[in-house]
């Protein structure tokens, strides 16, 4: 859930990112719930590694062309109306051309070790 892209008006911004987290990934909160519950499994975390991916402005590649793909995966879901989704690739364009834009978001891997019950042994 840690996908953002920048957006003059605040409130759009934090809509289409919210959008488009809904409409592009399956579960977004896996890793929540995963730490929280990993033990309940018989397994342990012994390492994690967070990756932040940003593009800041005029050289970004990957972000620009995850929102031309994903958008209309927003506009399909109807979870924003289709003007907005629009609009919103307009400004992501046009922030690009004047350098000025900005995505970035959060990824996690965790190394967990499968819990040895002495009583098994």
């Amino acid at each position: 859930e840690g996908l953002s892209f920048g957006h003059s008006e605040k409130w759009i911004g934090r809509q289409m990112d919210q959008a488009l987290v809904e409409a592009t990934f399956k579960r977004p909160d896996i890793i929540r719930h995963l730490v929280a519950n990993i033990d309940r499994c018989g397994w342990s975390i012994q390492d994690s590694k967070v990756e932040c991916v940003a593009e800041i402005g005029k050289d970004a590649s990957y972000w620009s062309s995850f929102a031309e793909c994903y958008a209309p995966r927003v506009k399909a879901s109807g979870l924003l109306d289709a003007d907005i989704v629009d609009q919103w690739l307009v400004d992501q364009a046009e922030n690009l051309d004047e350098g000025k834009f900005f995505a970035s978001c959060n990824y996690y891997t965790l190394v967990a070790q499968k819990q040895v019950n002495e009583n098994s042994k």
